[in-house]
């Protein structure tokens, strides 16, 4: 056998157990185990990046876990009393839009991850990135730059506690950067 039908031979084997893989993530998401459907998926994209529809389920499986996970919290607030639907929406909008474009109002600014009030004051910003009030333009696009090269590394990780926040990070520092850099 020459090389390049080892390769060809290689190649297709790949395709085929990404095929596996993407039938068995069909099958869970089909019972509405999302979880090891993501993962199935998951797999599927390792071994054959080409497969795109393992692409587009995963995609879409990944949205649905979202759904659920809004689902589930409001539904636990809602029964908790702690809240009522209104205010549910509003953090759930803010919460689970990290892909969305935000407005310039106060809502939607940079917070501290473990401190739920928002970060609303250049100080306040500046204090989240360890800088001070005669930190210059350059110093300050270095550190957000640092900041967000950091939380884009760990996106990319299985456990999607770890990645939740790790988009919530992006975005809070994509919020900061634009109000800090005018």
């Amino acid at each position: 056998m020459n090389f390049f039908s080892r390769k060809k031979s290689e190649a297709i084997k790949r395709k085929e157990t990404s095929e596996k893989y993407f039938n068995a993530g069909v099958v869970y998401y089909e019972k509405k185990d999302f979880i090891n459907s993501k993962k199935y998926f998951e797999k599927a994209v390792e071994i054959y990046p080409e497969n795109r529809d393992a692409i587009h389920n995963l995609k879409i499986v990944m949205k649905r876990i979202v759904i659920e996970k809004k689902k589930r919290l409001r539904k636990s607030q809602i029964l908790n009393g702690s809240l009522d639907k209104k205010s549910i929406n509003k953090i759930t909008q803010n919460r689970f839009s990290i892909d969305s474009e935000p407005s310039d109002s106060k809502k939607n600014t940079a917070s501290d991850p473990n401190f739920s009030k928002p970060v609303e004051k250049k100080s306040d910003l500046l204090k989240f990135f360890e800088l001070d009030e005669n930190s210059s333009n350059e110093e300050i696009k270095d550190k957000i730059n640092k900041e967000f090269k950091k939380w884009r590394t760990k996106v990319n990780t299985s456990d999607l506690k770890k990645r939740y926040e790790a988009e919530k990070m992006l975005a809070t520092i994509s919020k900061a950067r634009r109000k800090l850099i005018n």
